[in-house]
Protein backbone atom coordinates (compact mmCIF):
# COMPACT_ATOMS: atom_id res chain seq x y z
CA UNK A 1 0.00 0.00 0.00
CA UNK A 2 1.41 3.33 -1.02
CA UNK A 3 2.60 5.32 1.71
CA UNK A 4 3.29 2.25 4.29
CA UNK A 5 6.96 1.95 5.55
CA UNK A 6 9.40 -0.73 4.24
CA UNK A 7 12.36 -3.02 5.53
CA UNK A 8 13.58 -1.55 9.05
CA UNK A 9 10.82 1.05 8.43
CA UNK A 10 8.26 -1.35 9.74
CA UNK A 11 9.73 -0.98 13.42
CA UNK A 12 8.28 2.51 13.06
CA UNK A 13 4.67 4.36 13.01
CA UNK A 14 4.27 6.19 9.67
CA UNK A 15 2.86 9.26 10.87
CA UNK A 16 1.16 11.98 8.64
CA UNK A 17 3.30 14.13 6.06
CA UNK A 18 4.85 17.14 7.73
CA UNK A 19 2.88 20.59 6.24
CA UNK A 20 5.78 22.60 6.96
CA UNK A 21 6.65 21.99 3.69
CA UNK A 22 4.27 24.80 2.26
CA UNK A 23 6.99 26.96 4.33
CA UNK A 24 9.53 25.71 2.90
CA UNK A 25 7.58 26.39 -0.30
CA UNK A 26 6.78 30.06 0.16
CA UNK A 27 10.62 31.51 0.77
CA UNK A 28 11.38 29.88 -2.80
CA UNK A 29 8.59 32.00 -4.17
CA UNK A 30 10.40 35.17 -2.90
CA UNK A 31 13.35 33.89 -3.88
CA UNK A 32 13.25 33.79 -8.12
CA UNK A 33 10.75 32.87 -10.85
CA UNK A 34 13.15 28.96 -10.61
CA UNK A 35 11.28 28.74 -6.96
CA UNK A 36 7.89 29.27 -7.63
CA UNK A 37 8.60 26.14 -10.07
CA UNK A 38 10.31 24.49 -7.07
CA UNK A 39 7.34 25.26 -4.76
CA UNK A 40 4.69 23.60 -7.03
CA UNK A 41 6.47 20.59 -7.62
CA UNK A 42 6.94 20.00 -4.01
CA UNK A 43 3.12 20.79 -3.55
CA UNK A 44 1.78 18.41 -6.62
CA UNK A 45 4.69 15.70 -6.06
CA UNK A 46 4.27 13.33 -2.32
CA UNK A 47 7.64 13.14 -0.37
CA UNK A 48 9.76 10.74 -1.69
CA UNK A 49 11.74 10.02 1.87
CA UNK A 50 10.87 9.27 5.59
CA UNK A 51 12.66 10.52 8.75
CA UNK A 52 12.71 9.38 12.07
CA UNK A 53 10.64 11.29 14.49
CA UNK A 54 9.49 10.41 18.43
CA UNK A 55 5.87 9.56 19.01
CA UNK A 56 6.24 11.86 22.34
CA UNK A 57 8.18 13.93 24.21
CA UNK A 58 11.34 12.59 25.86
CA UNK A 59 14.02 13.85 28.06
CA UNK A 60 18.24 13.85 27.98
CA UNK A 61 19.67 10.92 29.43
CA UNK A 62 16.80 8.85 27.70
CA UNK A 63 17.41 5.52 25.64
CA UNK A 64 15.31 5.25 22.55
CA UNK A 65 13.31 1.92 21.99
CA UNK A 66 11.08 0.99 19.32
CA UNK A 67 7.93 2.07 20.74
CA UNK A 68 9.82 5.99 21.00
CA UNK A 69 10.25 6.20 17.24
CA UNK A 70 8.28 7.16 14.14
CA UNK A 71 8.70 8.36 10.54
CA UNK A 72 7.17 11.08 8.61
CA UNK A 73 7.41 11.69 4.79
CA UNK A 74 8.64 14.99 4.20
CA UNK A 75 11.01 16.34 1.22
CA UNK A 76 14.01 18.21 3.40
CA UNK A 77 17.05 20.18 2.69
CA UNK A 78 20.22 18.75 2.79
CA UNK A 79 21.26 21.05 6.09
CA UNK A 80 18.77 19.87 7.91
CA UNK A 81 20.63 16.60 8.60
CA UNK A 82 17.59 14.28 9.90
CA UNK A 83 17.86 10.31 10.07
CA UNK A 84 16.37 8.19 7.75
CA UNK A 85 14.05 5.84 8.70
CA UNK A 86 15.35 2.99 7.48
CA UNK A 87 17.85 3.56 9.94
CA UNK A 88 15.55 3.01 13.19
CA UNK A 89 17.15 -0.21 14.24
CA UNK A 90 20.75 1.75 14.25
CA UNK A 91 18.91 4.43 16.65
CA UNK A 92 17.35 1.79 18.65
CA UNK A 93 19.42 1.92 22.59
CA UNK A 94 20.63 5.49 21.63
CA UNK A 95 20.62 7.63 24.58
CA UNK A 96 19.44 11.37 23.81
CA UNK A 97 21.67 14.50 24.41
CA UNK A 98 18.81 16.81 24.65
CA UNK A 99 15.08 17.28 25.74
CA UNK A 100 13.02 16.37 22.14
CA UNK A 101 9.49 17.38 22.15
CA UNK A 102 6.49 15.51 20.48
CA UNK A 103 6.92 14.68 16.81
CA UNK A 104 10.41 16.46 16.56
CA UNK A 105 12.87 14.79 13.86
CA UNK A 106 15.52 12.94 15.06
CA UNK A 107 19.01 14.51 14.25
CA UNK A 108 22.37 12.69 14.46
CA UNK A 109 23.56 16.03 16.87
CA UNK A 110 20.31 14.50 19.18
CA UNK A 111 21.97 11.41 20.09
CA UNK A 112 24.97 10.68 22.53
CA UNK A 113 27.61 8.37 20.92
CA UNK A 114 26.54 4.91 21.31
CA UNK A 115 27.80 3.24 24.49
CA UNK A 116 28.62 6.03 25.95
CA UNK A 117 25.98 5.96 29.11
CA UNK A 118 24.79 2.76 29.89
CA UNK A 119 22.38 3.45 32.30
CA UNK A 120 20.37 6.65 33.08
CA UNK A 121 22.28 7.21 36.52
CA UNK A 122 25.57 7.64 34.98
CA UNK A 123 27.62 10.67 35.36
CA UNK A 124 31.01 11.18 33.78
CA UNK A 125 33.75 12.46 34.98
CA UNK A 126 37.42 13.91 33.93
CA UNK A 127 40.77 13.11 35.57
CA UNK A 128 44.13 14.54 34.32
CA UNK A 129 46.47 11.69 35.80
CA UNK A 130 49.93 11.41 36.17
CA UNK A 131 51.04 8.18 33.53
CA UNK A 132 52.20 6.32 35.62
CA UNK A 133 48.93 5.78 37.57
CA UNK A 134 46.94 4.86 34.49
CA UNK A 135 47.70 1.68 32.77
CA UNK A 136 48.34 3.17 29.65
CA UNK A 137 49.25 0.78 26.94
CA UNK A 138 46.83 -1.65 28.53
CA UNK A 139 43.68 0.73 28.79
CA UNK A 140 40.80 1.33 26.32
CA UNK A 141 38.10 3.28 26.05
CA UNK A 142 35.08 0.62 27.20
CA UNK A 143 37.66 -1.17 29.82
CA UNK A 144 35.97 -0.84 33.41
CA UNK A 145 38.61 -0.20 36.45
CA UNK A 146 38.59 -0.27 39.77
CA UNK A 147 39.68 4.07 41.47
CA UNK A 148 41.89 3.78 44.34
CA UNK A 149 42.88 7.06 46.33
CA UNK A 150 46.12 7.73 48.33
CA UNK A 151 46.41 10.43 50.63
CA UNK A 152 49.01 12.65 49.88
CA UNK A 153 50.28 11.74 53.87
CA UNK A 154 51.12 8.58 52.84
CA UNK A 155 48.56 7.49 55.81
CA UNK A 156 47.15 4.64 53.06
CA UNK A 157 45.20 3.75 50.05
CA UNK A 158 41.12 3.41 49.64
CA UNK A 159 38.75 2.42 46.95
CA UNK A 160 37.03 4.91 45.40
CA UNK A 161 35.10 2.90 43.22
CA UNK A 162 35.21 -1.19 41.98
CA UNK A 163 34.11 -0.49 38.95
CA UNK A 164 34.41 2.54 36.54
CA UNK A 165 33.97 2.50 32.79
CA UNK A 166 36.39 4.18 30.71
CA UNK A 167 34.75 6.11 27.76
CA UNK A 168 37.22 8.69 27.16
CA UNK A 169 41.27 8.83 26.66
CA UNK A 170 43.60 11.52 25.13
CA UNK A 171 47.05 10.85 24.93
CA UNK A 172 50.50 11.86 27.64
CA UNK A 173 50.94 15.84 26.81
CA UNK A 174 54.27 17.22 27.49
CA UNK A 175 55.19 20.40 25.38
CA UNK A 176 58.32 21.69 27.63
CA UNK A 177 56.69 24.79 28.31
CA UNK A 178 56.94 25.98 31.24
CA UNK A 179 54.08 24.98 33.60
CA UNK A 180 52.99 22.75 31.55
CA UNK A 181 51.44 19.51 33.10
CA UNK A 182 52.18 16.19 31.48
CA UNK A 183 49.36 13.63 32.39
CA UNK A 184 46.93 12.00 30.58
CA UNK A 185 43.32 12.57 30.79
CA UNK A 186 40.69 9.71 31.60
CA UNK A 187 36.89 10.50 30.71
CA UNK A 188 35.07 8.02 33.22
CA UNK A 189 31.55 6.61 33.92
CA UNK A 190 30.38 6.78 36.78
CA UNK A 191 27.76 4.39 38.21
CA UNK A 192 25.84 7.52 39.68
CA UNK A 193 26.57 11.23 41.27
CA UNK A 194 27.92 10.00 44.91
CA UNK A 195 30.51 8.38 42.80
CA UNK A 196 31.11 10.97 40.45
CA UNK A 197 31.49 13.62 43.50
CA UNK A 198 34.22 10.93 45.31
CA UNK A 199 35.78 10.88 42.08
CA UNK A 200 36.51 14.47 42.10
CA UNK A 201 36.82 15.28 45.45
CA UNK A 202 39.79 12.60 45.74
CA UNK A 203 41.33 14.40 42.21
CA UNK A 204 42.05 17.33 44.15
CA UNK A 205 43.42 16.06 47.53
CA UNK A 206 44.77 12.97 46.84
CA UNK A 207 46.62 11.21 43.89
CA UNK A 208 44.25 8.84 42.16
CA UNK A 209 45.51 5.21 40.64
CA UNK A 210 42.88 3.15 37.89
CA UNK A 211 43.53 -0.38 37.96
CA UNK A 212 42.80 -2.91 35.38
CA UNK A 213 40.43 -5.87 37.49
CA UNK A 214 42.28 -9.88 37.26
CA UNK A 215 41.35 -12.00 34.34
CA UNK A 216 39.34 -13.36 36.38
CA UNK A 217 37.30 -10.45 37.78
CA UNK A 218 36.85 -9.84 34.12
CA UNK A 219 35.16 -13.12 34.05
CA UNK A 220 32.84 -12.45 36.92
CA UNK A 221 31.75 -9.11 35.20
Amino acid sequence: MAGEPTGDDRSTRALPPVRWRAVLGAALVTAAAGGVLVAHRAAQEPPGTRYLVVTSAVEAGHALTRADLGSVAVDLPDSIGAVPAGRAGEVVGRIVARNLGDLDLLRPSDLLERDRYTSPTEQEVTLTLDAARAPMGTLHVGDTVRALATATEGTGTRTLAEAVRVVGIDNPTSDGAIGATSGVRVRLAAPDGDTATAIVDAAVREHITLVLPSPADRGRR
